[in-house]
């Protein structure tokens, strides 16, 4: 599966994570982060990996009708789906800060499973690393809400993969 995300940056992220069902775990071989460029780019950068993938998750925002997409307004979805890039999972947007915090402690319990290729990851592994919550200066504490700066869009991207991730059910063989 890939993890997409579109921040309010001009910055795109994508988590590749792959499930390897001998050892349980989730892998990570992969982060790319790039600015400018097109869904055509991103189709081409997946297709000249040697993976292939499941879902493709993309933010709430991917399901919006843009009109600078020719003469009928298109998704980004339809875009993507148009490039080969399928299926493609509108993931819901968090609802209020609960949903939120609750987002990133499922990322905290999901890291033990994961596998992360440490040079390929090492932009987005900063990008988990560096997440932290706003400081209220006036009240010496820490917020209830994520800091916004350039380790957001990557931990925003992979908290939106934990919250929907659900592991595909394997069924025991029967015996006798």
């Amino acid at each position: 599966m890939v993890q997409w995300f579109h921040g309010a940056s001009p910055k795109a992220q994508r988590w590749a994570v792959l499930l390897n069902l001998v050892y349980a775990s989730l892998v990570v071989p992969y982060y790319y982060e790039n600015s400018g460029m097109g869904l055509a780019h991103y189709a081409k950068i997946l297709k000249d990996k040697p993976y292939v993938y499941g879902n493709h998750d993309m933010p709430h925002d991917a399901a919006v009708r843009e009109m600078s997409a020719g003469e009928h307004a298109k998704s980004r979805v339809e875009v993507a789906e148009e490039l080969g890039i399928k299926p493609v999972i509108v993931v819901e947007r968090p609802r209020n800060t609960d949903a939120v915090m609750n987002g990133i402690e499922t990322v905290r319990n999901s890291l033990g499973t994961c596998w992360f290729d440490e040079r390929k990851c090492a932009t987005g592994i900063s990008a988990l690393e560096g997440y932290r919550a706003e400081y209220d200066e006036e009240k010496k504490v820490l917020r209830n809400t994520p800091l916004h700066d350039h380790n957001s869009h990557g931990a925003d991207g992979f908290r939106t993969f934990a919250v929907g991730y659900r592991p595909k059910q394997i069924n025991k063989p029967y015996r006798r």
